[in-house]
């Protein structure tokens, strides 16, 4: 049974997987860490396959690279070692050299499964002209949009965010966003800004700092920026900033939790060894659970996420919709390159 055939379809433009209980599927991996500056040696990477006479199938998983290749390291290996139990499977990780990089690993059929956030979704749906790509797993609603503000700000700009609408407090101010192509760190916080009434070209001035760290560390260090928005979870909203940076900002709003990540999964390559696999990495990642004692709350705390759910949620949907768009809507237009602080 083909993937296509296991597939739901739920609300417009929204493809969800639910495997079905007598679908085999087995094993497998997911997700590759991503790491920036680590490219595969041309023309290294085939398509995925079964394992050479072990009887294991091989899946190949990318990520989107959000950290630096060392900790996306230990995250892919403590993730492979975790799914490998699930059944007869290989994990290979595949680092990507950058986010399009990653994109293009999934829908050419070189890996089986992204790993990737809110706008990577969104991206790889619109380039999936043949309908080959479609969610395994998604992150459970605990992903926040955190702004942060230096704790020696005035007590007028702290007061004013205690108001109805805190993020007019960004009107006429300097900040600092993560990658213009990180949906948690620039596209989201743009929504959330949009919905409190506050657009890019209301600022006096921003910029993109795309690693996460550096962005918290810089931020601390400096005067340069009023306010700085960080991915976090709702149960920990600063854990992307260092020890150092904490001591020297605060946390001045937080979004609702959400969801942001999502395991993408391509239908090409079907096999019935494949989707046995593929059956049996979707039922140990929504089985994962951070109280639980078997090491999978551990491996979730290094994975930045609460869990994971069978994908299907209208609201998750809508969300990606609208990131879709507003996306659209900037590609190639306003950027923070465009503002110009207005006089005074």
């Amino acid at each position: 049974m083909s993937l296509k055939g296991l597939a739901r379809l739920m609300g417009s433009g929204g493809r969800w997987v639910t495997f079905q209980q007598t679908a085999s599927l087995s094993a497998a991996s997911l997700l590759a860490g991503l790491l920036l500056g680590c490219e595969p040696q041309a023309g290294s990477i085939q398509p995925p396959q079964a394992g050479a006479g072990d009887g294991k199938v091989v899946i190949r998983i990318t990520e989107e690279p959000y950290y630096q290749q060392e900790k996306m390291n230990r995250k892919m290996k403590a993730l492979e070692d975790y799914l490998e139990k699930s059944g007869e499977i290989d994990v290979e990780y595949v680092p990507a050299i950058n986010y399009a990089h990653s994109h293009q690993l999934l829908l050419s059929g070189k890996v089986d499964l992204l790993w990737a956030g809110s706008l990577g979704v969104a991206q790889v749906e619109e380039q999936d002209k043949d309908n080959l790509i479609q969610p395994l797993a998604v992150e459970k609603p605990s992903f926040v949009n955190v702004l942060l503000v230096s704790k020696q700000a005035s007590s007028a700009l702290k007061q004013s965010l205690k108001e109805k609408n805190p993020l007019r407090s960004l009107k006429r101010k300097r900040v600092l966003f993560g990658s213009r192509s990180s949906g948690s760190s620039f596209l989201t916080p743009l929504l959330e800004m949009k919905d409190q009434g506050v657009a890019l070209s209301d600022l006096k001035s921003c910029a993109y700092e795309p690693h996460h760290g550096h962005r918290a560390d810089y931020f601390a260090s400096s005067r340069d920026y009023d306010f700085a928005f960080m991915p976090g979870q709702a149960e920990d909203p600063l854990r992307l900033v260092s020890p150092s940076a904490q001591a020297d900002v605060e946390v001045a709003w937080l979004s609702e939790p959400k969801r942001n990540y999502s395991v993408l999964v391509s239908e090409g390559n079907s096999s019935p060894q494949r989707d046995q696999a593929l059956k049996a990495i979707q039922s140990a990642l929504t089985a994962m659970d951070l109280s639980s004692g078997s090491g999978s709350g551990e491996l979730l705390k290094v994975m930045g996420v609460a869990g994971f759910d069978l994908p299907a949620d209208d609201v998750y949907l809508e969300q990606n919709r609208r990131i879709s768009e507003l996306s659209s809507e900037l590609s190639g237009r306003e950027s923070c390159l465009d503002i110009d602080a207005p006089a005074g």
